[in-house]
């Protein structure tokens, strides 16, 4: 039943307001986690969502790198996590590691989590032709009666790792067990970035490139040493004070 209310045991609130693409965004006032927290998934997959909706490369490349100065100065453990879901990988590219997560194991999963039929979510990818909107839209139909309690990318990235690392017999049903327990904790956008994650496209357009870009301007904006209670406008917004040529010189460096 695609109406069907889901039950959990957590009361936790989640905060979902969280936006990187902002003018003027500062990277302690606003974002939605506080200093030595990992980072929120749904901060991560609203950024996902923004640069989805963004053409602009420029545009882009500042509300990744908006996400970065927040990442760095809170939440500097997170960082390669987030970098490397950002380039759908798991570590290095010379490792070769890959999630090796089927459609069928998503569909079961994701089937297991709402109580739609196989066959219905499969009517629905032709109609899509994407996994990820197809669970995020399922989703979005279900009442919750408690919020369970939120994904952080240190748990995300974790259990992503521990699915790469599973072979042999069994290995099908833990993936299974690990999507499921993942999908029933989602909210909002992260059901169909988790998703797409897992199949290996993020379908965001988000190029390599742009994220070490992205990268180099939040570090030379937002020196990550600083402490984050440092409110000195040169810290929070090293551009401040130094005219727009001097500035692209910086970048250029990054």
């Amino acid at each position: 039943n695609p109406d069907a209310i889901i039950k959990s045991d957590s009361p936790e609130k989640l905060v979902t307001c969280y936006d990187p693409i902002k003018m003027n965004y500062h990277p302690i006032h606003d974002c939605n986690w506080k200093e030595g927290e990992s980072v929120p998934y749904l901060s991560l997959a609203k950024t996902f969502e923004c640069i989805e909706t963004t053409s602009s490369r420029i545009k882009i490349t500042e509300t990744l790198s908006n996400f970065f100065r927040s990442v760095g100065l809170l939440s500097p453990f997170d960082m390669t996590s987030c970098v490397y879901l950002c380039l759908n990988r798991l570590g290095p590219a010379y490792e070769g590691t890959e999630l090796g997560v089927g459609e069928t194991v998503l569909l079961k999963a994701l089937a297991a989590t709402t109580g739609v039929g196989i066959e219905h979510i499969r009517s629905s990818l032709k109609k899509y032709g994407d996994l990820g909107v197809v669970a995020e839209t399922i989703r979005s139909r279900q009442k919750i009666l408690s919020a369970p309690k939120p994904l952080t990318i240190s748990l995300v990235f974790s259990k992503l790792k521990n699915i790469a690392s599973m072979s042999g017999n069994s290995a099908q049903n833990k993936k299974l067990e690990i999507v499921r327990s993942l999908l029933v904790a989602c909210r909002e956008s992260e059901t169909k970035y988790l998703i797409r994650s897992l199949s290996g496209k993020l379908r965001i357009g988000l190029a390599e490139q742009t994220v070490l870009t992205a990268l180099g301007q939040a570090v030379a904006m937002t020196p990550f040493h600083f402490k984050a209670d440092d409110e000195s406008p040169r810290i929070v917004d090293a551009s401040n004070g130094i005219s727009s040529e001097q500035w692209k010189t910086v970048l250029d460096t990054a």
